[in-house]
């Protein structure tokens, strides 16, 4: 048996060349009804818009969750420790136990205790006071704070109507003897400044002063502190890296996660990206149920030419892949045209047009961050969507009867 020859190279372009000519004709010639050119165009158009949109949209969302995640941990530290039935922790010993770790980038102890600021007669506010032992430049907008002295939060400032060099008194809840009984033990201090950290349980109640002054504060001795914090080199990696140091420390301390720490707000951060996603891809579906419509008006307007392609030879699959191809064609187009305007918007909204947000966020301007991901994500379901709009029109047509159709019309 004589072996089937492979198309040459220059057939395959022929065939490609035909094939597209078949789909510009039929999505952009009308015959009977002139509205198919511009059923074609509004398809294009929605695609155009509902992938752009989703793309700067998930874009912004992201660059707002990253943001206030690096913030949180800035703040909140990838892992703390806690001593278990202790109410202090040596950092010495930690620090030994951890030494091995590669994963461990640094570990700060910190001193943290409960108090009562007053700034006047009347003028009371609850908080706590930390101090830490190593500084991290990036935690808070404020320089490590040295000798005597309190930096106050933004709000907590605020709240007890206090400034720069003004003077407050700090109490600790714990009481003194005195010829009159116990009273609550004080301590004035001057404010050398105050900080915004964004986050409203930070800027109302917290109070930072240098580990000397806290030491002094609440008679904690040299290599004692309140709790440890442990910073690695990917906050992701927190979880599965407290799972070994649990297994490593032997159950002596409590170990707690920025994400545990923090659970409402991360839930509430996905969920809410989701359900935004899924609203944005309601955009892609319409101009998918477009690309459906305008396929099935040109198979009624073309049903004639259709039959008489078959009956000259074109197989069903043929015009099965004819059709297939028109739709996948518009997606395509639709879905470059999307990716360009979308991450143009994202330059643009990041670069040049930044948006300044108000003081009650926890970042200055709109972030925005462009996930690879969530581009693979928008790219398969534009496509299936596009495909699957495509199949039932394309299906119908390769189902025509020529007969039939040539004879009745």
């Amino acid at each position: 048996m004589a072996s089937k020859k492979k198309p040459s190279l220059r057939n395959r372009g022929e065939r490609v060349f035909f094939l597209f000519r078949m789909i510009t004709r039929f999505l952009f010639r009308s015959q009977n009804v002139g509205v198919l050119p511009y059923l074609t165009l509004f398809a294009f158009i929605s695609i155009t818009i509902g992938v752009a949109t989703l793309i700067i949209v998930l874009s912004v969302m992201n660059g707002f969750s990253t943001t206030l995640q690096d913030q949180l941990v800035g703040i909140y530290s990838p892992i703390r420790v806690y001593p278990r039935g202790a109410r202090s922790l040596r950092l010495d010993s930690l620090k030994e136990q951890l030494k091995e770790q590669p994963q461990v980038t640094q570990v700060i102890g910190v001193i943290e205790g409960e108090v009562l600021f007053q700034s006047g007669p009347a003028s009371y506010s609850g908080g706590k006071i930390l101090a830490y032992t190593d500084w991290r430049t990036d935690r808070l907008p404020v320089d490590q704070p040295t000798g005597e002295g309190i930096h106050l939060g933004s709000e907590l400032a605020r709240s007890l109507w206090v400034g720069e060099e003004d003077e407050l008194t700090i109490i600790r809840p714990d009481a003194q003897r005195t010829p009159f009984g116990l009273l609550p033990a004080g301590q004035k201090v001057a404010v050398k400044g105050h900080f915004r950290s964004g986050f409203q349980d930070v800027d109302s109640a917290l109070g930072l002063v240098s580990e000397e002054q806290a030491r002094r504060l609440f008679n904690l001795e040299e290599n004692l502190t309140n709790y440890a914090e442990i910073w690695i080199a990917d906050r992701f990696r927190a979880d599965q890296l407290k799972t070994q140091l649990e297994k490593l420390l032997d159950g002596e301390y409590r170990l707690v996660t920025w994400s545990e720490a923090n659970p409402a707000l991360f839930e509430a951060l996905q969920l809410e990206r989701t359900v935004t996603f899924i609203v944005l891809v309601l955009i892609v579906l319409v101009a998918a149920i477009n690309i459906l419509s305008m396929l099935i008006l040109s198979i009624l307007q073309r049903r004639r030419q259709i039959a008489m392609m078959m009956s000259m030879g074109a197989t069903p699959r043929t015009i099965l892949v004819l059709f297939l191809a028109a739709g996948m064609l518009i997606t395509t187009a639709g879905l470059v045209a999307g990716f360009g305007i979308g991450l143009s918007g994202c330059y643009l909204m990041d670069n040049i047009f930044v948006i300044d947000l108000p003081p009650v966020y926890p970042m200055d301007s709109l972030p925005v961050q462009v996930d690879q991901f969530h581009l693979l994500a928008i790219g398969v379901v534009t496509f299936i969507l596009g495909f699957i709009s495509s199949l039932y029109p394309a299906w119908a047509a390769a189902r025509i009867d020529p007969a039939e159709v040539l004879r009745y019309g």
